[in-house]
């Protein structure tokens, strides 16, 4: 082989060592996110705080420390404080169950097995399918705004918003719950996936339909 074609050799080949370089970091440059606050996000808050009746179906992914788990939300129903969950997997060791209730009573139904019921909603949940669900704060996290502050452990510590001025990260009672994807519906954008962590547990909500009255 010639010299000539030697260095041509050594020239694509570091060329597209270096385009492959480059498309590489492209992937994983991130979106900007800010801390300052939209003008118009306290608005916002009023509208989707005003949203107490709400559908919506979609799928529940999670993750904690030697296990993974999946279900198909068939329906979360919610009104005002009182919600209905209807499930679909293996992830309860059956195929179908309900969890209804409120932040305070909780009930809990497999298929084919009696109900079970807790006035601790958050322990019943932790203890019988082995992951945390913040189920009090979880109906204000899903329509992309913090939880009402009724304690200290409520206060919220970090807030950032992309460049639509979208929530893009909140920080509030021992969780941080990012937002990647929005949905506009009845002119009002609405969250379409969800993603909460805490310590080692990561539980993400995929909203495939809204339903609003």
């Amino acid at each position: 082989m010639s010299n000539s074609t030697h260095s041509t050799t050594q020239l694509w080949a570091t060329g597209l060592l270096l385009a492959f370089l480059m498309q590489g970091c492209a992937s994983t440059v991130e979106i900007p996110l800010t801390l300052a606050e939209p003008p118009e996000w306290q608005e916002t808050i009023s509208q989707l705080s005003a949203i107490d009746h709400w559908e919506f179906s979609g799928k529940i992914g999670v993750k904690v420390p030697e296990r993974i788990d999946s279900a198909v939300i068939n329906r979360w129903k919610q009104q005002d404080a009182q919600f209905i969950i209807d499930l679909s997997s293996a992830i309860f060791g059956l195929g179908a169950t309900r969890i209804e209730g409120n932040p305070n009573y909780i009930v809990m139904t497999e298929s084919g097995e009696d109900p079970i019921t807790s006035y601790q909603p958050t322990k019943l949940i932790q203890q019988h399918i082995g992951w945390p669900l913040p189920i009090a704060q979880l109906r204000y996290w899903v329509k992309g705004i913090p939880a009402p502050i009724q304690s200290t452990k409520d206060q919220i510590k970090v807030l950032k918003f992309n460049n639509s001025g979208e929530l893009s990260q909140l920080n509030q009672n021992g969780w941080q719950i990012n937002y990647s994807k929005y949905t506009v519906l009845n002119n009002i954008n609405l969250p379409k996936k969800v993603v909460l962590r805490q310590q080692q547990a990561k539980i993400t909500v995929i909203i495939n339909e809204w339903q609003l009255p």
